[in-house]
Formats: C-alpha cells, sequence, structure tokens
C-alpha cells in the first residue's frame, strides 16, 4: 500500500470507529428487546393504545448517516449528515462526517468548502478537520496548502490520532513534491528572464521563440505572455500581439500592461472601434502599482490621448501622494489647457517638497510663456528619465556635501538657500552615518539656519537615538559657549 494510499484510508478510520460504536449498540438494543420480549414486559400494541412519536434528534441522524457509509451508500448517507447539521448545526463532528462522505463520492471541492467553513465559523472545532483538509487539497495537487493544513493539525494536535501520518505527508510533500516544483519555477523564471532581456536588446525572433516555450510550461504566468505580445509587436506581427494581449486578459481580466498594450495594437491595425472601447476600459482601470500607472500613462502618451491620461492621474492621485504623479497630472493639464491649473499643481508639490523646486519652476515658466503668449504653446513630454535624472543628482548633492571638506562645506552653505532646502528635507531621510556626517558639518557652521534644522530635526523626532543626542550636544555648545553640561536639564524641558 503506498504511503498516500494509507494517509487517505486513515481519513476514513475516523468514519470506520465511529460506526463500529453505532454497530455495537444497535447489536446491545436487538438484545435487550428480545429478552424483554421473552419476559412478557414488551406490551402489544393494540388499536387502542397510544403511540408514543419517535423524536429524530441529531444523534439519531448522525447514527444512521455513519450506518449508511459503512454500506457505501453515501448519498443517503451525506442527506442524514445534512439533516444532522440543520437540527444541530454548531456541532463540528456533523460537518466533518458530511465532509468524509462527500470526499469519498468524489466531491472534494465541495468537502473542503464544509470544512473550512466549519474552521472558520464554529466555536468548537474538530483538530481531524485539518488533516482531512491535508487529504483533500493533496488529492487536488494543491501541494502547498495541502503542507499547510497537514502542519495545522500537527501544531494543535501533537499527540493527535494522525500525528505521525501528517508528520510524514509534510516530508514527504517537501522532498517530492515542492522541491521538484522548485526546481522547475526556477528554470521558467531564468527562461523567462532571458526571453525578456533578448526583447529589450532587439533580437525579437529569439525572444519570440523563448517566451513561447515559457508559456508552453505554464500557461497561467501572464508577465512573459505580456513580454510575448510586445515582442511580435515589435517584429511586425500585430495580430498575434493581438491574440497573445486577449489571452493574458482571459487569464487576468484588469491586467494593466495587457489592456494598454491592447489599445496600443488596436491603433496600429486600425482597429478604431475596437480602440475606443479599449480606450474606456483603462480609463476605468484599479491599478495596483505606481509602475502599472507610469506605463498607462507611456503609452496613452504615445497614442497622443493627453485628456486620458488626466483622467487617469486625477482619479489616481486621490490614492496615491506620488511627486511623479502629481507632476504628470500638471503636464496633462498643460497639454490639455488648463494651465493655470498646472501651475497651481507645480507650486503644490513645491510647497510641500521645496527640494522639487528648481525642477518645478522649470515648467512653471514654460507655462507662464503661454499665458503671455499662448502661440508659444507646445506640448510637454512625460518624461521618467528627466525626473529621475533630478532626483539623481539631488541624491549626488548629499554626497558631495558629505565629502566636502568644513571650509568648502561652510563655503558652498553660505547663502545657497537651495543647498539649506535639501539638506533639510533629506536630513530625515538619510540613514544613520550620513545623518551623523552631515551634523557635524553643521555643527561648524556659523549660521542660524543650520542650528534652526537641527533644532527642528529634534523637535520632530519622537524617539531619542544617537542622531537626535548629537543635535543636542551641538545646540547645547552653541548655548552655552563650549559647555556642553551647563543648564541641559532646561534646555530639555
Amino acid at each position: 500500500m503506498s504511503f498516500i494510499h494509507q494517509i487517505l484510508v486513515s481519513f476514513s478510520l475516523k468514519f470506520k470507529f465511529n460506526f463500529m460504536n453505532v454497530l455495537a449498540s444497535v447489536i446491545l438494543l436487538s438484545v435487550t428487546i428480545d429478552i424483554l420480549r421473552k419476559k412478557g414486559k414488551i406490551l402489544q400494541m393494540t388499536n387502542e393504545t397510544k403511540i408514543v412519536p419517535f423524536e429524530r434528534t441529531p444523534c439519531f441522524y448522525s447514527k444512521m448517516g455513519m450506518k449508511l457509509l459503512a454500506e457505501h451508500r453515501f448519498p443517503e448517507a451525506a442527506k442524514n449528515f445534512q439533516k444532522a447539521i440543520t437540527l444541530e448545526d454548531d456541532n463540528c463532528e456533523h460537518y466533518f462526517n458530511l465532509a468524509g462522505v462527500l470526499s469519498e463520492m468524489g466531491n472534494i471541492k465541495e468537502s473542503i468548502g464544509i470544512l473550512e467553513n466549519a474552521l472558520k465559523n464554529l466555536k468548537n472545532i474538530m483538530p481531524d478537520c485539518y488533516f482531512a483538509l491535508g487529504c483533500n487539497y493533496f488529492d487536488l495537487g494543491e501541494y502547498v496548502k495541502s503542507r499547510e493544513k497537514f502542519e495545522n493539525y500537527c501544531e494543535i494536535e501533537p499527540n493527535g490520532n494522525f500525528s505521525l501520518e501528517a508528520v510524514e505527508a509534510v516530508r514527504f510533500i517537501d522532498r517530492n513534491i515542492l522541491s521538484k516544483n522548485r526546481t522547475r519555477e526556477e528554470k521558467i523564471q531564468r527562461l523567462a528572464n532571458k526571453g525578456k532581456q533578448l526583447l529589450e536588446e532587439y533580437k525579437f525572433d529569439k525572444s519570440i521563440r523563448l517566451l513561447e516555450k515559457v508559456i508552453l510550461m505554464d500557461e497561467n504566468l501572464t508577465i512573459p505572455r505580456n513580454n510575448l505580445s510586445l515582442a511580435y509587436y515589435l517584429n511586425d506581427e500585430v495580430e498575434k500581439a493581438i491574440d497573445v494581449s486577449r489571452q493574458v486578459i482571459r487569464i487576468d481580466k484588469y491586467n494593466s500592461y495587457a489592456n494598454c498594450n491592447l489599445a496600443l495594437y488596436y491603433k496600429t491595425f486600425n482597429c478604431l472601434d475596437f480602440y475606443e472601447n479599449q480606450i474606456n476600459v483603462i480609463q476605468n482601470l484599479k491599478f495596483k502599482t505606481i509602475e502599472e500607472i507610469l506605463n498607462a500613462v507611456d503609452i496613452l502618451y504615445k497614442l497622443g490621448e493627453d485628456y486620458v491620461i488626466r483622467s487617469v492621474l486625477e482619479k489616481q492621485t486621490k490614492n496615491h501622494d506620488e511627486v511623479i504623479l502629481l507632476h504628470f497630472l500638471a503636464i496633462s493639464c498643460h497639454n490639455t489647457g488648463s494651465i493655470e491649473k498646472a501651475i497651481d499643481i507645480w507650486n503644490g508639490i513645491k510647497k510641500k517638497l521645496p527640494h522639487m523646486t528648481i525642477f518645478t519652476d522649470c515648467f512653471v515658466l514654460e507655462a507662464k510663456k503661454v499665458i503671455e503668449k499662448p502661440v508659444r504653446f507646445s506640448i510637454l513630454e512625460y518624461d521618467i528619465k528627466m525626473f529621475s535624472d533630478y532626483m539623481v543628482r539631488i541624491e549626488e548633492l548629499i554626497e558631495m556635501l558629505i565629502k566636502l571638506e568644513q571650509k568648502e562645506f561652510n563655503r558652498t552653505w553660505e547663502g545657497n538657500d537651495f543647498v539649506k532646502i535639501v539638506v533639510e528635507y533629506f536630513i530625515y531621510r538619510l540613514e544613520k552615518n550620513k545623518r551623523l556626517n552631515i551634523i557635524e558639518k553643521l555643527a561648524e557652521v556659523d549660521d542660524d539656519s543650520a542650528f534652526k534644522i537641527l533644532d527642528k530635526y529634534i523637535k520632530n523626532t519622537t524617539r531619542k537615538d544617537e542622531v537626535s543626542s548629537k543635535c543636542e550636544e551641538v545646540i547645547m555648545k552653541r548655548m552655552v559657549a563650549g559647555d556642553a553640561t551647563a543648564n541641559i536639564l532646561e534646555f530639555k524641558r
């Protein structure tokens, strides 16, 4: 007998054990009745005798179900267990027994549903339900869930009737199934990454062959399918690109990449009715990540759909307070003629994030030129690289400030408001060693603005740490002319 078969036999042992108890009770009752009948103790019913109604309790239906189960009359057994549940819906044993019958009948998913519902909603549960779920999920090939349920059983019932079987089941799944699946998944991921790399290198034929192989290995993967559709499109095989994107949507109806790609393909193929419908779909998509939103903006910009971009970003900026989304919303307002609104958005970014001043002011100046001379109006690009490059320059500026000698730092600091704005904003966001380095440099600057930044840092820091202590020390030295211990209590008050 195979190991897994033994597990399934163990699952049914619970029913067989219960049935033997019922059978013994029935035999005992029969013997007792026979003895009483012989001794003349049983009254013969006459037409005048009053019939006492027989009460069919949950226990009766449960025992009847066990008897029918032993006789392999599964549908009838299931009906009796269902009646027991109807009369006593808080007894986990009835659910367990019904789930067992359904499992025997091959209705594994229904059996799982009953067991999961019992574990979720009943106060007094049977740990055996977890073992039964482990067996059921194993039957369905859902080995991760199966392993989880066997582990749950072992945690709750370390010395239970099936604890040894559960432990062996976990080991079996780990050694013989999941380890093989991991190896296969790693291979699929490796091939998918290679296919994407070939696509980025414009080697479309090779990318297509590899990505087609990947989706044959796992038909539910969406990322390789999206890359395959792009490879087809860039290889001038638009019909195939459309077909693959539709496959993705059949797997994941709201996949933003596939839906946006389809709009591009339909426009290229001049399927205008399909295109208009797809644009409406995009406007109502629920994007999961910032990357998905930026991808949609990029494709819609290529399609010349500034109004759609504006519609999408007006919805998304209500939930995502990301600078780049606000910046792109301002660009969409500019491109659709709402120049004043665009300026308001850029000024709002600058007010909230002063270190973005130089970046946003460039766009504000461009927008004001349009107001002064409308004939100079030109469409602005949704340039992610420009935004990223600016953020990189900010990081480079901070690194440069940290590496400067003190004299050079003082000279750079003096009269440079932008440097002060950047340091004030990023001092909270730097790693500890860089923060300490900046604080040491600020301590040697003969400038009130430097000490205001340190004082503000102390007030805004709820948890006392090495950095805030360093700030306190610097400020105290300034307050008491070099004596770091004087009036410390007064300062902290």
